[in-house]
């Protein structure tokens, strides 16, 4: 599994962004993405500065690749039973949090690591380049 560092380069809308790496560094339609957020310690006396941390915001899959770009949709695990009966559930991108019905902040530039699967599926990155441009221009 290969990691591909990349930026958010839009917010699409409400479940999907668009990020600034694609076929052309690898990248295929199902693969995981997770979007990431710099989180400052400081001492509590002082206010000084201890140090910082990535934390994982959101999981995404890529949905469609273009040559220089991806779009991604949010996904979250329902751990239960319900997950058989109703599927993947939709959490927003915008907002503030990171539970169910809470909304989660991104702005241009967030960082973003998508996850390649080692295997090559040259079907599905064919339909991904169709997707794009469904006139094959």
């Amino acid at each position: 599994m290969a990691e591909i560092n990349a930026l958010v380069a839009r917010v699409i809308s409400g479940s999907e962004i668009a990020i600034n790496a694609g076929a052309d560094q690898g990248i295929r339609t199902g693969d995981a993405v997770t979007v990431w957020r710099s989180v400052e310690i400081k001492d509590p006396k002082s206010g000084a500065s201890l140090g910082a941390f990535l934390q994982a915001r959101l999981q995404l899959d890529v949905s469609l690749v273009d040559d220089l770009f991806c779009l991604a949709r949010v996904r979250i695990q329902v751990p239960n039973f319900t997950a058989a009966i109703f599927g993947k559930q939709t959490k927003w991108i915008t907002g503030a949090g990171a539970e169910e019905n809470e909304r989660v902040p991104l702005k241009l530039g967030d960082e973003v690591t998508v996850y390649t699967s080692d295997e090559v599926d040259a079907d599905q990155a064919e339909e991904s380049k169709k997707a794009a441009d469904p006139e094959g221009t």
